[in-house]
């Protein structure tokens, strides 16, 4: 009676046997995906607050210097006081940090002093790397921007 009424019997297993398996196949990629790309953009935007930090650092270190009267320019100040910072950072990343003399991408105005923090995520590492997308052949899961960059600027 209780199949022409369209229920199943209480103990009627064998009509879902499949049901949980196909639904698991179809979740626990997307699952995945979702996690891996919440690690990667974690460590992407510890990275940004690490390098802004470090340009920060490198600009405060840079206007200690008297020019001068050291044989350390503001530039090589700079420099070693954000790799002093960042390194926590492993050898492999920390060698994808560049300090560029004159930041040509800050924008600053005279009696000012620049200093700009590049870090370059344009090929993929041990570390993290890109899966490739099954939506989009060819492209990166998930996608990254090529370099981060954090600028400071002091009053000279």
């Amino acid at each position: 009676m209780s199949r022409i009424l369209g229920r199943e019997s209480p103990g009627c297993r064998s009509c879902q046997s499949g049901a949980t398996a196909v639904e698991f196949a179809l979740v626990l990629p997307l699952l995945i995906g979702l996690v891996y790309s919440t690690i990667v953009y974690s460590y992407i935007y510890v990275l940004k607050q690490s390098i802004n930090f470090a340009a920060q650092q490198g600009a405060q270190a840079a206007l200690a210097v008297v020019p001068g009267t050291t044989g350390i320019t503001q530039y090589g100040q700079a420099d070693l006081a954000v790799l002093n910072d960042l390194n926590w950072l492993p050898t492999t990343q920390l060698t994808r940090v560049s300090v560029p003399a004159g930041a040509p991408n800050c924008k600053s105005a005279a009696g000012y002093f620049p200093v700009e923090v590049d870090f370059s995520l344009s090929t993929p590492t041990a570390l993290f790397p890109t899966m490739l997308s099954l939506l989009v052949p060819g492209s990166g899961f998930p996608p990254m921007p090529n370099t981060l960059i954090a600028c400071a600027v002091v009053q000279t």
